[in-house]
């Protein structure tokens, strides 16, 4: 799996310091993890497929199937004037693009910021989105 984790690291043209920033895990546990001491275990997997949505699960722990899942998108937040969030769905991005969700919603005099959407497919599976910002 390291080498899978060396090929998420070209193709995001980060620095592993970086990326362990990005993900939420220890500098040192990715160093450990890159270096073939150590195996990722689960947190730093989850967190991974979740600040790079883009990434197959499958291919990460498998090395089945392709890097970079199909038909990708980004979705945009724009706020109506009534307070309805209305989401626009673009895929016009590279593949390979990490969306970054940053929204937030006024009502009234509060700022509210989008924390998740949670998706419910008619299959009963769901799919939760969570906005993040890589500063």
């Amino acid at each position: 799996m390291k080498e899978r984790i060396k090929s998420i690291l070209d193709l995001e043209q980060i620095s592993p310091a970086k990326f362990a920033d990005i993900i939420g895990v220890q500098r040192s546990s990715m160093s450990h993890i890159l270096s073939g001491r150590n195996n990722p275990g689960f947190d730093f997997i989850h967190n991974l497929l979740i600040r790079f949505p883009h990434i197959n699960a499958d291919w990460l722990l498998t090395g089945r199937g392709k890097m970079i899942k199909e038909n990708q998108g980004i979705l945009n937040f724009d706020q109506s004037a009534d307070n309805k969030l209305d989401i626009d769905i673009k895929s016009d991005l590279h593949p390979h693009e990490n969306p970054i969700l940053e929204t937030s919603v006024e009502k009234g005099t509060k700022k509210r910021v989008l924390r998740k959407i949670i998706m419910v497919y008619d299959d009963n599976t769901f799919e939760e989105i969570r906005p993040f910002s890589v500063n």
